[in-house]
């Protein structure tokens, strides 16, 4: 430093241990300094250039945009074209229901089974008696022979029936077509006409030997003579109801929901059967581990999304979609969204997160209301978001409703790969509009179009020579930062994505080969 300037042709310049630019012949970098405020020069004069060795910090993503064309039917895992509604999500399936919306307590739904009310045993006869003189016999019903005498006609015949009914639980009344009815008195009764009634008398009364049961929960098949129910709430003692035609045991409708009125610590209702699940959780819109198999069967794949955390870590955010209700049901098309938040969950620990937004979509396709940013404080992705991270819905109306099936290619910069058994096609880079037809596939896409991705593509690759470069002056002046294989690890990573350019994808991947040499070298 002894304020004569010197002049080199050697270009060799290495910051030193003091941050000095010094090229191979010892002599010192100058130049002008800039305003970061203005971008102007400041000044006239070159100064020693100096630079500070640590490295600038990382900055976590605040913004994503996506795309998406959502099928008006959503071929899922689960889907079958002819059950209605099994493309949709059914809250019936899940033990704490992930759909949009407030906190809500546990709650297990029945869905899916089909049980008639309960309802007496009746046996018709088929011959009109309203003119009737009887032969005489014996009629056994329920075990019990009832004596007809020769000469009986209708009335009495009704009058003997009656009589024995504390005895059989059976009623007699003759319908508008003159035929004898026999009508049990409770849905726990059947009418059974015994072997050793008179042959005779039975074809007189146009009835004949046999059982008919009446409607309850045994006789549909719900339950079975013997089974339990233990229904326990929180810390609450158990409810245990046992089926049967026993003393204190439960054959029908209306004796369970007399059962259940007993339940403690919360309510039930003998309304839909067919329960999915054994275990119910308060639901808050999240996906709990037990339940994951049932949500994937009823989602679509939404691609992933590729953000980063405070440390400059890249942190990978699947998608998954899922129908709630359908035009073609009478109702809206509405979807709900929702971000993995954990892949190794267990048990009740949270695996997805709803975004906590109804999307509803017009016959046309359009999002109604339209909803383009979503905040990422509602939508707790993986821990990662900050504060005021926000989601942006791309388009002029959000995401559209989309309905054509086009087919799937691997996903390259900025660009979401569909996961679906069927082959679909990308959507298209432009503005999203509605598409006509009903047989159809997902089509995801990030942001960008092919120059978008070719720019990033090219920034990923210098990024990685950059920190190369870092290591190598490192290495050579003992002043190795332990973050530099860090970086050098996330670097490796965002190079495994093409763009569909071989002269740019082989370049890349020969920086790749060059980064995983090193890391090999370091052990990392």
């Amino acid at each position: 430093f002894d304020g004569i300037d010197k002049y080199s042709r050697r270009g060799d310049f290495q910051p030193d241990k003091n941050g000095y630019l010094v090229n191979g012949a010892g002599y010192y970098l100058k130049g002008i300094p800039i305003d970061p405020t203005t971008g102007n020069l400041a000044g006239s004069v070159p100064t020693l250039l100096k630079f500070q060795n640590d490295f600038l910090p990382a900055q976590p993503t605040t913004q994503i945009e996506y795309r998406a064309n959502l099928a008006s039917y959503p071929l899922t895992p689960g889907h079958d074209t002819s059950d209605p509604r099994s493309e949709l999500l059914n809250p019936a399936n899940f033990s704490a229901s992930p759909v949009a919306g407030a906190p809500a307590p546990a709650r297990i739904l029945g869905s899916g089974a089909t049980l008639l009310g309960d309802g007496f045993a009746v046996s018709t006869g088929t011959t009109n008696i309203s003119a009737l003189a009887s032969a005489g016999g014996s009629l056994v019903i329920n075990g019990t022979a009832i004596a007809i005498t020769a000469g009986d006609d209708v009335t009495d015949i009704e009058t003997k029936i009656d009589a024995q009914t504390g005895t059989t639980g059976v009623g007699a009344s003759i319908n508008a077509s003159g035929n004898l009815v026999l009508t049990s008195n409770s849905p726990d009764t059947a009418v059974t006409i015994g072997g050793a009634s008179t042959f005779g008398l039975l074809t007189e009364l146009g009835v004949s030997i046999g059982s008919t049961a009446p409607v309850n929960l045994l006789t549909q098949g719900a339950v079975a003579g013997g089974q339990t129910l233990v229904i326990t709430i929180g810390a609450n003692p158990a409810t245990t109801i046992t089926f049967g035609t026993g003393g204190g045991q439960v054959s029908t409708m209306g004796e369970l929901a007399t059962a259940l009125l007993g339940l403690a610590g919360g309510t039930a209702t003998p309304l839909n059967f067919g329960m999915h699940t054994v275990n119910g959780y308060p639901s808050n819109g999240t996906v709990i581990a037990n339940d994951v198999t049932a949500f994937v069967d009823c989602s679509i794949g939404g691609g992933a999304v590729t953000c980063y955390d405070e440390s400059g870590s890249p942190v990978n955010i699947q998608i998954r979609w899922a129908k709630l209700d359908s035009s073609v049901y009478g109702g809206t098309d509405t979807w709900n969204m929702f971000y993995q938040v954990n892949p190794n969950a267990t048990g009740t620990a949270v695996a997805w997160q709803n975004a906590g937004v109804d999307y509803n979509f017009l016959p046309n396709g359009q999002m109604s209301p339209a909803i383009t940013t979503i905040n990422g404080e509602a939508c707790g992705i993986g821990g990662w978001c900050p504060a005021g991270e926000s989601m942006r819905i791309y388009g002029p109306n959000g995401a559209g409703s989309a309905a054509t099936a086009p087919t799937v290619r691997r996903a390259g910069a900025g660009q979401f790969a569909v996961d679906h058994q069927d082959s679909t096609r990308a959507a298209s880079g432009g503005t999203l509009r509605a598409i006509g037809g009903i047989d159809t596939l997902l089509a995801l896409q990030g942001i960008g179009d092919a120059t978008e991705r070719r720019r990033q593509a090219v920034k990923r690759g210098r990024v990685a020579l950059d920190v190369l470069e870092e290591l190598k002056v490192g290495m050579l002046g003992g002043t190795l930062s332990p973050t530099v294989m860090t970086r050098l690890q996330a670097a490796a990573g965002l190079l495994r994505d093409e763009t569909g350019e071989s002269g740019l994808d082989s370049v890349l991947a020969e920086i790749g080969l060059r980064v995983e040499v090193e890391l090999a070298k370091a052990g990392a």
